[in-house]
């Protein structure tokens, strides 16, 4: 009886270890979404009608302002995700990307929403994302 109670307890500690484990994520979403700040015009739903393509000011007057603004000098086009930028660009080039950011951590020491579109040569969108750091 003694080794049946024993498996039991084993086999419950690993159900709920299993359990917590398939939680975490969920928790880190969460929390790195409470240490984020967002652009004023900012919102998940508007963000998520960019399209690839999309000029900048279609972007702009979807999701507003930029928080900040930055450049990728010499961006591999290699290193785009998405197949026809690539081909559209030609494979070997490199560019300069812009990228307007709509989230930073309230906390630089955390994990937070990086919530950020890039655009390329021709000022339209080539890459969009929005996930939580690690």
């Amino acid at each position: 009886m003694n080794l049946r109670k024993a498996i039991t307890k084993g086999a419950i500690v690993i159900l709920l270890l299993i359990s917590l484990a398939a939680l975490f994520p969920m928790a880190v979403e969460w929390s790195g979404k409470r240490n984020t700040d967002y652009g004023g015009g900012y919102s998940p739903e508007q963000f998520d009608q960019i399209e690839i393509g999309m000029p900048q000011e279609s972007v702009r007057e979807l999701v507003g302002d930029p928080i900040e603004r930055g450049t990728n000098k010499d961006y591999p086009v290699w290193a785009l995700r998405e197949d026809s930028v690539r081909e559209r660009l030609d494979i070997d080039a490199k560019f300069d990307m812009e990228v307007w950011s709509y989230s930073r951590p309230r906390n630089s020491r955390q994990d937070y929403e990086l919530v950020q579109v890039a655009f390329g040569p021709e000022q339209k969108v080539i890459e969009k994302d929005r996930w939580v750091t690690d």
